[in-house]
């Protein structure tokens, strides 16, 4: 049985670097939209901080069996 992980995560100032490094250990695709992009705040030192972003990562399966007669050292 999968299982499907979709946590929302807040950070105060460090989400671009947070989710950047999110995107090196798991992969996929980054998209990132900032107080600018939804015109969202009048204050320029907000203008380029981060108001939403999502890692889309493909999801990983790992799957093994054991092969009748086989010793545990060969699976």
């Amino acid at each position: 049985m999968a299982t499907l992980l979709n946590p929302y995560l807040a950070f105060r100032d460090t989400a671009r670097e947070a989710m950047e490094f999110y995107r090196t250990v798991f992969g996929g695709e980054l998209t990132v939209s900032t107080f600018a992009d939804f015109h969202a705040s009048d204050d320029p030192a907000e203008q380029d901080k981060v108001m939403h972003s999502m890692l889309t990562a493909r999801p990983s399966v790992s799957r093994s069996r054991r092969h009748p007669g086989a010793t545990p050292s060969a699976c």
